[in-house]
């Protein structure tokens, strides 16, 4: 890369910085020999801006030192430790997230740290052996050059019972800290297949076993997906929802909150194209999509006490509907709870 180029970088490159502190990490190192590592890719002139500014400014504190008749640069001893401490506490949260739901015996979160920081989640499922195993073969299999057809003994919501499923793994994603989905193509014969979000605790151990190769007839890979392999992105309509809109179920929220609730609502990431905009008497309005409908609705009624749906025909439609339903299940439990008249 020239000199000219690296002028006109005004903002710093993550990658360049993580290839300059990996190598500080290593040993001192002076101009000529940062320069020379490839994954670094500065010449002089820009190494001194990440030196003396972009590196200082993100809390690495750089040593200059004398090595001869050069100048030669070392990583300061707090900014060490620092480093240190921060692992130790991104360990300590990811032990209290992933463990009940990913197999952390014999990795380096099995040992509890000792940090100030403290993670959990609500509502995580119990899961089993096989469910870890599957967890872990999954990985490895979606993890190949090759994709791989495989047998899924699985019971979903609707079903009474548990039945095989061949499906194509893709790979795996954590939901809000409580439940893991397996991410699959079924039925790839189709044009684009049928993508599934499978949740983890629903895959059953059976005669078979839970999850195995499928035979040698099904382990040709249609077309589409030989010239391109699904990404997992596409499964997954991050940050939002698990659960990626269709044309034809696809809204945008538009809610009034109210001003109790704006605390919990306002200046943090709910879904794409987000606007916000404050009410009189403290109410605020906030937008984002598109998103599933069933997602938008779920996600109203975590607020349905502070917020009041004003945009979007369907979504305002299904959310009157969703609420009637739920006053009337109300009610009939209530008269089904009641006690008798007195005389």
């Amino acid at each position: 890369m020239s000199g000219k180029t690296h002028e006109l970088e005004q903002v710093a490159d993550p990658r360049k910085i993580s290839a300059i502190l990996e190598s500080l990490r290593t040993a001192p190192r002076t101009y000529e020999e940062l320069a020379r590592d490839r994954r670094v890719g500065l010449e002089r002139r820009m190494l001194q801006v990440y030196l003396n500014q972009y590196l200082p400014e993100r809390g690495y504190k750089i040593e200059e030192r004398k090595r001869g008749r050069q100048k030669e640069f070392a990583i300061a001893q707090e900014a060490i430790d620092e480093v240190a401490s921060t692992e130790v506490a991104l360990l300590a949260l990811a032990r209290g997230v992933l463990q009940g739901l990913f197999p952390i015996e014999g990795t380096l979160f099995e040992a509890r740290k000792s940090a100030p920081v403290l993670a959990w989640a609500a509502g995580v499922p119990e899961l089993t052996e096989h469910h870890h195993q599957v967890l872990l073969r999954w990985i490895r299999v979606a993890s190949r050059t090759n994709l791989r057809a495989m047998m899924l003994n699985y019971r979903s919501a609707n079903d009474l019972e548990a039945r095989p499923r061949l499906v194509w793994p893709i790979g795996v994603s954590l939901r809000e800290g409580r439940r893991v989905y397996l991410h699959a193509v079924e039925e790839p014969a189709r044009p684009r297949g049928d993508t599934r979000n499978l949740a983890l605790e629903r895959v059953v151990y059976g005669p078979n076993g839970a999850l195995w190769e499928a035979a040698a007839v099904h382990q040709v890979v249609p077309g589409w997906m030989r010239e391109r392999r699904p990404r997992l992105d596409e499964f997954v309509r991050a940050p939002f929802g698990l659960v990626r809109a269709t044309t034809e179920k696809m809204v945008t929220v538009r809610v009034r909150c109210s001003a109790q609730q704006r605390t919990y609502l306002e200046d943090r990431c709910w879904g794409p194209n987000q606007r916000s905009a404050p009410l009189p008497g403290g109410e605020l309005e906030l937008s984002f999509g598109p998103v599933a409908l069933e997602e938008a609705l779920g996600w109203c009624g975590q607020w349905w006490r502070g917020v009041t749906v004003v945009g979007d025909a369907l979504l305002k439609a299904e959310w009157v509907k969703s609420l009637r339903e739920r006053l009337s299940a109300t009610t009939r439990d209530d008269a089904d709870g009641a006690s008798p008249r007195g005389p």
